[in-house]
């Protein structure tokens, strides 16, 4: 996986301009908006939910987009929970959690993760979180979303949560 450039992993299509805002994802987007203008400094982590199709993934790509465009050499990443649990098993099998490690935290400016899937293993979830407090720790910028929020973590909760559903 190529976690050094996010070029070919954000959708052209999926950008604060074409993203349609309704009463029911107005603060989604504008928390969104405030954290690609400011990365680091306005909600981190952004924490985003809400049903099947209501925005979360065109929200993340937009703020991949517009960080890119007013900082083209700041480097982000934007990781699906399916490659981040293959790393993180490959990882584990090779004995390379050093270098995993090493791959997310020491330069990413921003790191995304989308979790499709409602039940984590607990490995997974132990290397998420050790990886989410050592972006966070160095000010990373952090932008989650999830089709279903059960509940998030104390640090997690310092952050922003917005439902894009409205809810």
């Amino acid at each position: 996986m190529d976690f050094e450039s996010s070029d070919h992993q954000l959708n052209t299509r999926y950008t604060f301009d074409s993203f349609v805002v309704g009463k029911s994802n107005e603060f989604a987007h504008a928390a969104s908006r405030a954290v690609a203008e400011q990365p680091s400094k306005a909600y981190n982590p952004l924490f985003l939910y809400g049903g099947v199709g209501m925005g979360k993934t065109h929200l993340m790509h937009a703020i991949g987009h517009t960080i890119k465009k007013r900082n083209p050499a700041m480097r982000l990443s934007y990781v699906s929970a399916e490659k981040f649990t293959i790393e993180v098993i490959n990882s584990l099998r090779f004995d390379r959690m050093i270098s995993f490690r090493d791959r997310f935290t020491p330069w990413m400016s921003c790191w995304s993760m989308i979790f499709s899937s409602s039940r984590e293993k607990s490995g997974r979830r132990k290397s998420f979180f050790h990886t989410f407090n050592a972006l966070y720790e160095q000010q990373k910028q952090i932008v989650i979303s999830r089709t279903a929020c059960r509940r998030t973590s104390t640090r997690s909760k310092s952050g922003c949560a917005r439902d894009s559903n409205g809810d």
